[in-house]
Protein backbone atom coordinates (compact mmCIF):
# COMPACT_ATOMS: atom_id res chain seq x y z
CA UNK A 1 0.00 0.00 0.00
CA UNK A 2 2.25 3.28 -1.33
CA UNK A 3 -0.30 5.90 1.07
CA UNK A 4 -0.69 3.78 4.08
CA UNK A 5 -4.15 5.42 5.86
CA UNK A 6 -3.99 8.27 3.12
CA UNK A 7 -0.10 9.10 4.89
CA UNK A 8 3.38 9.13 3.12
CA UNK A 9 4.20 5.95 4.67
CA UNK A 10 4.48 3.00 2.55
CA UNK A 11 3.30 -0.18 4.04
CA UNK A 12 3.80 -3.96 2.63
CA UNK A 13 2.96 -7.30 4.03
CA UNK A 14 4.53 -10.84 2.35
CA UNK A 15 4.26 -14.39 3.79
CA UNK A 16 6.44 -17.35 1.73
CA UNK A 17 7.02 -21.11 2.47
CA UNK A 18 9.82 -21.88 -0.13
CA UNK A 19 12.57 -24.50 -0.55
CA UNK A 20 16.02 -24.24 -2.30
CA UNK A 21 18.09 -27.58 -3.21
CA UNK A 22 21.95 -27.37 -2.63
CA UNK A 23 24.06 -30.60 -3.83
CA UNK A 24 24.81 -31.79 -0.15
CA UNK A 25 21.61 -30.22 1.96
CA UNK A 26 17.91 -28.72 0.97
CA UNK A 27 17.24 -24.88 2.22
CA UNK A 28 13.60 -24.20 3.08
CA UNK A 29 12.27 -21.55 5.08
CA UNK A 30 8.14 -20.57 6.22
CA UNK A 31 7.07 -16.95 7.57
CA UNK A 32 6.25 -13.79 6.62
CA UNK A 33 7.79 -9.84 7.31
CA UNK A 34 6.12 -6.66 7.37
CA UNK A 35 7.65 -3.32 6.34
CA UNK A 36 7.19 0.47 6.06
CA UNK A 37 8.63 3.32 4.13
CA UNK A 38 8.49 6.55 4.63
CA UNK A 39 10.23 9.61 2.53
CA UNK A 40 12.82 11.77 3.81
CA UNK A 41 10.94 14.95 2.04
CA UNK A 42 8.50 14.40 4.77
CA UNK A 43 10.80 15.02 7.60
CA UNK A 44 11.55 18.44 5.49
CA UNK A 45 14.89 16.49 4.60
CA UNK A 46 15.27 17.98 0.56
CA UNK A 47 19.37 17.20 0.25
CA UNK A 48 22.44 16.07 2.15
CA UNK A 49 25.32 18.64 0.74
CA UNK A 50 24.66 17.96 -3.14
CA UNK A 51 22.58 14.97 -2.75
CA UNK A 52 19.30 15.17 -3.62
CA UNK A 53 17.29 13.48 -1.23
CA UNK A 54 13.56 13.43 -3.04
CA UNK A 55 13.57 9.97 -4.10
CA UNK A 56 15.11 8.65 -0.82
CA UNK A 57 13.07 6.43 1.92
CA UNK A 58 13.72 5.38 4.94
CA UNK A 59 11.89 2.61 6.88
CA UNK A 60 11.94 -1.27 8.98
CA UNK A 61 11.15 -4.31 8.24
CA UNK A 62 10.53 -7.51 11.03
CA UNK A 63 10.84 -10.56 9.40
CA UNK A 64 9.86 -13.98 11.27
CA UNK A 65 10.86 -17.15 9.37
CA UNK A 66 11.02 -20.56 10.59
CA UNK A 67 13.97 -21.92 8.53
CA UNK A 68 15.15 -25.59 7.85
CA UNK A 69 17.97 -27.54 6.89
CA UNK A 70 17.17 -31.09 5.60
CA UNK A 71 17.87 -33.41 3.10
CA UNK A 72 21.55 -33.44 4.48
CA UNK A 73 23.54 -35.86 2.68
CA UNK A 74 25.94 -38.75 4.69
CA UNK A 75 28.76 -37.26 3.13
CA UNK A 76 28.33 -33.90 3.72
CA UNK A 77 30.48 -31.31 5.62
CA UNK A 78 30.44 -31.81 9.65
CA UNK A 79 29.69 -27.92 9.58
CA UNK A 80 26.20 -28.62 7.59
CA UNK A 81 25.26 -31.92 9.41
CA UNK A 82 25.70 -29.56 13.07
CA UNK A 83 22.65 -27.20 11.12
CA UNK A 84 20.78 -29.44 10.20
CA UNK A 85 17.10 -29.11 11.69
CA UNK A 86 14.80 -25.86 12.32
CA UNK A 87 15.32 -22.90 14.04
CA UNK A 88 13.50 -19.91 14.17
CA UNK A 89 14.52 -16.52 13.14
CA UNK A 90 12.79 -12.89 14.64
CA UNK A 91 14.60 -10.23 13.19
CA UNK A 92 14.42 -5.89 12.87
CA UNK A 93 16.11 -4.55 9.66
CA UNK A 94 16.38 -0.57 9.28
CA UNK A 95 16.54 -0.13 5.70
CA UNK A 96 18.20 3.53 3.77
CA UNK A 97 16.72 3.17 0.38
CA UNK A 98 16.73 5.64 -2.41
CA UNK A 99 16.50 5.18 -6.49
CA UNK A 100 16.39 7.56 -8.89
CA UNK A 101 16.11 5.27 -11.94
CA UNK A 102 13.29 6.52 -14.93
CA UNK A 103 12.80 2.52 -15.01
CA UNK A 104 12.56 -0.64 -12.66
CA UNK A 105 13.53 -2.94 -15.63
CA UNK A 106 15.15 -0.87 -18.40
CA UNK A 107 16.68 2.02 -16.90
CA UNK A 108 18.85 4.56 -19.03
CA UNK A 109 19.67 7.24 -16.45
CA UNK A 110 19.53 7.60 -12.99
CA UNK A 111 21.16 5.08 -9.43
CA UNK A 112 19.71 3.08 -7.04
CA UNK A 113 21.55 2.85 -3.32
CA UNK A 114 20.19 0.60 -0.48
CA UNK A 115 21.40 0.09 2.93
CA UNK A 116 19.98 -1.89 5.79
CA UNK A 117 21.46 -3.91 8.90
CA UNK A 118 19.48 -6.30 9.87
CA UNK A 119 19.30 -7.98 14.03
CA UNK A 120 18.45 -11.14 14.76
CA UNK A 121 17.94 -12.20 18.20
CA UNK A 122 14.64 -10.65 19.20
CA UNK A 123 13.32 -14.02 20.17
CA UNK A 124 13.85 -16.79 18.22
CA UNK A 125 16.86 -19.50 18.22
CA UNK A 126 19.07 -17.23 15.31
CA UNK A 127 21.15 -14.58 16.85
CA UNK A 128 22.97 -12.61 14.40
CA UNK A 129 24.25 -8.96 12.70
CA UNK A 130 23.96 -8.55 8.81
CA UNK A 131 24.45 -5.23 7.39
CA UNK A 132 24.13 -5.17 3.80
CA UNK A 133 24.61 -2.06 1.07
CA UNK A 134 23.86 -1.99 -2.86
CA UNK A 135 24.55 1.01 -5.49
CA UNK A 136 23.79 0.54 -9.44
CA UNK A 137 24.56 3.61 -11.62
CA UNK A 138 22.96 3.65 -14.82
CA UNK A 139 24.95 6.87 -16.91
CA UNK A 140 24.23 7.43 -20.30
CA UNK A 141 27.71 7.93 -22.87
CA UNK A 142 26.19 8.17 -26.35
CA UNK A 143 22.84 8.72 -27.56
CA UNK A 144 22.81 8.22 -31.43
CA UNK A 145 19.16 9.46 -32.13
CA UNK A 146 19.04 6.58 -35.30
CA UNK A 147 20.31 3.76 -32.65
CA UNK A 148 19.37 4.47 -29.15
CA UNK A 149 21.37 4.88 -25.73
CA UNK A 150 24.52 3.48 -24.82
CA UNK A 151 24.58 2.91 -21.05
CA UNK A 152 27.69 2.46 -18.63
CA UNK A 153 26.29 0.62 -15.84
CA UNK A 154 28.60 0.28 -12.60
CA UNK A 155 27.55 -1.43 -9.38
CA UNK A 156 27.95 -3.63 -6.78
CA UNK A 157 26.44 -5.31 -3.36
CA UNK A 158 28.69 -5.76 -0.05
CA UNK A 159 27.61 -8.03 2.94
CA UNK A 160 29.29 -7.85 6.77
CA UNK A 161 27.53 -10.45 8.77
CA UNK A 162 28.43 -12.19 12.03
CA UNK A 163 26.81 -14.69 14.58
CA UNK A 164 26.14 -14.23 18.72
CA UNK A 165 27.47 -16.21 21.45
CA UNK A 166 29.38 -18.89 20.80
CA UNK A 167 28.95 -18.96 16.43
CA UNK A 168 31.10 -16.48 14.97
CA UNK A 169 29.57 -17.09 11.76
CA UNK A 170 25.90 -16.36 11.00
CA UNK A 171 23.65 -19.74 10.82
CA UNK A 172 24.03 -21.73 7.29
CA UNK A 173 20.94 -20.46 6.12
CA UNK A 174 21.55 -17.09 6.34
CA UNK A 175 25.15 -17.34 4.96
CA UNK A 176 25.88 -15.81 1.11
CA UNK A 177 26.49 -18.67 -2.13
CA UNK A 178 27.97 -16.71 -4.98
CA UNK A 179 27.18 -17.45 -8.54
CA UNK A 180 25.07 -17.07 -10.92
CA UNK A 181 23.04 -14.54 -13.27
CA UNK A 182 22.46 -12.57 -10.52
CA UNK A 183 25.68 -12.38 -8.78
CA UNK A 184 29.06 -13.76 -10.39
CA UNK A 185 28.37 -14.57 -14.06
CA UNK A 186 30.60 -17.81 -15.80
CA UNK A 187 30.28 -20.01 -11.92
CA UNK A 188 27.58 -21.91 -11.71
CA UNK A 189 24.46 -20.56 -9.19
CA UNK A 190 25.14 -20.86 -5.67
CA UNK A 191 28.48 -22.78 -5.76
CA UNK A 192 31.20 -19.91 -4.76
CA UNK A 193 32.30 -18.86 -1.30
CA UNK A 194 33.99 -21.07 1.84
CA UNK A 195 34.42 -24.96 0.61
CA UNK A 196 34.49 -27.56 3.59
CA UNK A 197 37.36 -30.40 2.72
CA UNK A 198 35.30 -33.71 2.67
CA UNK A 199 38.14 -36.83 2.89
CA UNK A 200 37.67 -40.69 3.43
CA UNK A 201 38.73 -42.94 5.70
CA UNK A 202 42.31 -43.43 4.07
CA UNK A 203 42.23 -39.50 4.20
CA UNK A 204 41.67 -38.59 0.59
CA UNK A 205 39.83 -35.48 -0.99
CA UNK A 206 36.59 -36.89 -2.16
CA UNK A 207 34.64 -33.34 -2.07
CA UNK A 208 34.49 -29.66 -1.74
CA UNK A 209 31.41 -28.96 0.21
CA UNK A 210 30.32 -24.98 -0.35
CA UNK A 211 29.32 -23.91 3.21
CA UNK A 212 28.93 -20.17 2.57
CA UNK A 213 30.47 -17.20 3.55
CA UNK A 214 28.96 -14.72 6.52
CA UNK A 215 30.88 -11.49 4.00
CA UNK A 216 30.30 -10.46 0.65
CA UNK A 217 31.83 -8.31 -1.79
CA UNK A 218 30.80 -8.28 -5.44
CA UNK A 219 31.16 -6.13 -8.47
CA UNK A 220 29.01 -5.98 -11.52
CA UNK A 221 30.07 -3.84 -14.07
CA UNK A 222 28.21 -3.48 -17.65
CA UNK A 223 27.94 -1.68 -20.66
CA UNK A 224 24.44 -1.52 -22.14
CA UNK A 225 23.79 -0.92 -26.01
CA UNK A 226 20.87 -0.64 -28.05
CA UNK A 227 19.71 -3.50 -30.52
CA UNK A 228 16.33 -2.73 -31.72
CA UNK A 229 15.52 0.02 -28.95
CA UNK A 230 11.47 0.35 -29.96
CA UNK A 231 11.10 -3.22 -29.55
CA UNK A 232 12.58 -2.71 -26.15
CA UNK A 233 15.84 -5.10 -27.04
CA UNK A 234 19.39 -4.25 -26.23
CA UNK A 235 22.67 -6.03 -25.74
CA UNK A 236 25.15 -5.78 -22.98
CA UNK A 237 29.04 -6.91 -22.15
CA UNK A 238 29.90 -6.89 -18.80
CA UNK A 239 32.91 -7.86 -16.00
CA UNK A 240 31.96 -9.39 -12.29
CA UNK A 241 34.44 -9.59 -9.92
CA UNK A 242 34.11 -10.85 -5.74
CA UNK A 243 33.43 -13.92 -3.79
CA UNK A 244 31.90 -14.93 -0.24
CA UNK A 245 34.33 -15.26 2.75
CA UNK A 246 34.01 -16.67 6.60
CA UNK A 247 34.47 -14.16 9.59
CA UNK A 248 38.07 -15.41 9.99
CA UNK A 249 39.17 -15.30 6.89
CA UNK A 250 37.87 -11.40 6.15
CA UNK A 251 37.59 -10.26 2.62
CA UNK A 252 40.40 -11.46 0.67
CA UNK A 253 40.90 -10.30 -2.83
CA UNK A 254 43.04 -12.87 -3.62
CA UNK A 255 40.35 -15.11 -3.31
CA UNK A 256 38.07 -12.81 -5.37
CA UNK A 257 36.65 -14.67 -9.04
CA UNK A 258 36.42 -12.93 -11.84
CA UNK A 259 34.44 -13.17 -15.16
CA UNK A 260 33.24 -11.59 -18.59
CA UNK A 261 30.83 -11.72 -21.16
CA UNK A 262 28.07 -10.27 -23.10
CA UNK A 263 24.19 -11.44 -23.41
CA UNK A 264 20.41 -9.96 -24.64
CA UNK A 265 17.93 -8.53 -23.23
CA UNK A 266 14.08 -8.27 -23.86
CA UNK A 267 11.80 -6.02 -22.56
CA UNK A 268 9.20 -8.66 -23.53
CA UNK A 269 5.35 -8.10 -23.23
CA UNK A 270 5.50 -10.61 -20.18
CA UNK A 271 8.07 -9.41 -18.52
CA UNK A 272 11.96 -8.69 -18.87
CA UNK A 273 14.27 -11.76 -20.88
CA UNK A 274 17.49 -12.04 -20.05
CA UNK A 275 19.69 -14.87 -21.87
CA UNK A 276 23.85 -13.99 -20.83
CA UNK A 277 27.11 -15.90 -21.42
CA UNK A 278 29.65 -15.99 -19.16
CA UNK A 279 33.33 -16.81 -19.49
CA UNK A 280 34.95 -17.21 -16.00
CA UNK A 281 38.78 -15.67 -16.07
CA UNK A 282 40.49 -16.90 -12.50
CA UNK A 283 38.53 -20.34 -12.27
CA UNK A 284 40.55 -22.00 -9.60
CA UNK A 285 40.40 -26.02 -8.74
CA UNK A 286 36.69 -27.55 -7.27
CA UNK A 287 35.52 -24.08 -8.67
CA UNK A 288 31.88 -24.95 -11.12
CA UNK A 289 31.15 -23.08 -13.71
CA UNK A 290 28.24 -22.36 -16.02
CA UNK A 291 28.01 -20.67 -19.32
CA UNK A 292 24.80 -19.53 -20.45
CA UNK A 293 22.15 -18.31 -17.79
CA UNK A 294 18.57 -17.69 -18.36
CA UNK A 295 16.60 -15.44 -16.26
CA UNK A 296 13.20 -13.68 -16.34
CA UNK A 297 13.38 -10.77 -14.37
CA UNK A 298 15.86 -7.26 -14.27
CA UNK A 299 18.57 -7.07 -12.74
CA UNK A 300 19.15 -7.04 -9.38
Amino acid sequence: EPYFLDTQITAGVSFFNWQLEFDEFTRGGTGGNLRFLYPLTGFGWEKLGPLSLADARIGLEYRLELAEISDVESDAATVIHAEQGRALTSSMTPRFLRDTRNHPFAPTKGSVQDFSVEFAGIGGESKFLKAEGRVRWYIPIWSPEWLGTFILSPGGNIGYGFGFGNKREVPLFERYFPGGINSLRGYEILSLGPRNLVTNASGQLIQRDPIGGSQQLITNNELIFPIVESLGLRGVTFFDAGNAFSVSQGYDIDEFRMATGFGLRWLSPIGPLRIEYGIPLNEKKGDETQAVMFSFGGFL
